[in-house]
């Protein structure tokens, strides 16, 4: 997050600031995450990563979203890549909001604010309305009033 998210408790989302940020993994010289000014290439965040002399394919030329990972493992002389989404502790943290439709429990927890009940509550009101939830529908659940509303909602997308 940046200073401004520090100082008023408020995420700044990575779009804000004008980051795309993407984990690499496994079997790479620098493990991390890295952040771009555009959608970086699986071959780019790989570069960064210092992987080197198996950039071969046209499957690395694929964008990677924020919040995405690659998992690099070699063995016996081949290159294997698994893409990954980042751990919503890790999400929120760099400012990218995470999913209301899909998180987990642990990942709901991971907003400040919102403890197990209150991620039970909502995966309850998720469920009851299909999967499909916005920020706005977490107003109709148990202990969630304007004020939490207003603090947690920017940690979300739909």
């Amino acid at each position: 997050m940046g200073l401004s998210a520090v100082l008023t408790g408020r995420p700044e989302t990575s779009a804000k600031l004008g980051n795309i940020c993407a984990e690499a993994r496994g079997d790479v010289k620098k493990p991390g995450i890295y952040c771009f000014s555009s959608k970086p290439t699986i071959r780019e965040l790989l570069l960064k990563a210092e992987v080197s002399g198996w950039l071969i394919g046209s499957e690395l030329d694929a964008a990677l979203d924020s919040g995405n990972g690659v998992e690099v493992s070699v063995d016996g002389g081949r290159m294997r890549i698994s893409q990954f989404e980042i751990s919503a502790f890790q999400k929120i943290t760099l400012g990218i909001p995470i999913s209301l439709g899909r998180e987990s429990r642990e990942g709901l927890m991971a907003v400040p604010g919102i403890g197990p009940r209150l991620a039970d509550s909502i995966i309850e009101e998720r469920n009851r309305r299909g999967g499909a939830i916005t920020a706005r529908d977490l107003g109709a659940v148990k202990g969630i009033g304007p004020n939490l509303l207003g603090n947690i909602k920017l940690y979300f997308t739909e």
